[in-house]
């Protein structure tokens, strides 16, 4: 029995010399390694080809076709607001919508499961296109926009609830959102127009808490919603911005944002490749010195 159990421990021994071995892990741990760096670039091409199809499709309509959207989603939100007052689950909200729906007054385009806009955060370089629901399927794709939030065109008593998972194994979504703070700008872009939003409050709630997502009077708001933390998701983190004017100032601000914050956003995206780099050449080095003693 000992002299099998020798035997074994010889035959493993050389196994875990051999050069073959030690390439064949080699090749395995790198396939594992880089799965989820090759699945989120996938990825973030089909999030851009969702992006490229929409700027597609509003570029095929007129500017009368444009702005007869864009004047019934300004009419709904108004109305809206004035059904259902401040409070974003207000019954006469929910009676409103399904009203508006019956008669048509509701603009189509953003009907259930539509790609309506993309929202784009530089400082977390981050750009995904929004469509109408929040259902799991709408969610692996990229953000979600749900009633009874208003629609996202801009306009005063206005708040629109974009949500999106913290991220997926294959794509990151909005699993950076936690770098930004107060005064980091975002961008909503829809029906041809870019719409501009400065951070002013940041928040971890309980699911169940929606105090902050009421509408507030004059205001032109935005939140964008993910669980927190990251794969717990007990509770859920909000980010608000409110509307400023799109210029070259904001513009600039924008991209200073994403440059100053750059190599800490590196980090954050690839510290476990980092990491995992380093214990494998430690692994590695241990492995050849024993294998020359």
């Amino acid at each position: 029995m000992d002299n099998r159990i020798s035997e074994l421990k010889e035959k493993l021994d050389r196994l875990l010399r051999s050069k073959k071995f030690l390439i064949g892990m080699l090749i395995i741990g790198l396939i594992i390694f880089i799965y989820p760096l090759i699945s989120n670039y996938y990825y973030n091409l089909k999030q851009k080809n969702y992006a490229n199809e929409y700027e597609k499709n509003i570029k095929g309509m007129s500017n009368e076709e444009i702005e007869k959207i864009l004047n019934q989603a300004h009419n709904f939100n108004t109305n809206l607001f004035i059904n259902g007052g401040l409070d974003i689950l207000s019954e006469s909200k929910y009676k409103y919508i399904i009203d508006s729906k019956k008669d048509k007054t509701y603009p189509s385009f953003f009907d259930d499961n539509e790609l309506i806009a993309t929202v784009e955060i530089p400082k977390i370089k981050t750009s995904l296109p929004i469509f109408v629901g929040v259902e799991d399927e709408i969610l692996k794709k990229g953000s979600g926009f749900k009633l009874p939030s208003s629609l996202p065109v801009g306009g005063k008593s206005t708040h629109s609830i974009l949500t999106a998972h913290r991220g997926l194994p294959e794509s990151r979504l909005f699993r950076d959102l936690d770098q930004l703070k107060d005064g980091d700008i975002f961008f909503i872009k829809i029906l041809g127009q870019t719409l501009a939003y400065k951070t002013d409050d940041k928040a971890i709630v309980l699911p169940s808490d929606f105090s902050r997502l009421n509408i507030n009077e004059d205001k032109d708001e935005i939140t964008l919603l993910t669980c927190h933390p990251y794969t717990i998701n007990s509770h859920r983190l909000l980010v608000k911005g409110h509307r400023v004017e799109y210029n070259d100032t904001i513009k600039d601000i924008a991209k200073k944002q994403q440059r100053d914050n750059i190599w800490k956003l590196f980090f954050e995206r690839y510290k476990e490749y980092i990491y995992g780099l380093l214990i494998f050449f430690i692994v590695f080095g241990i492995m050849r010195i024993k294998e020359k003693k």
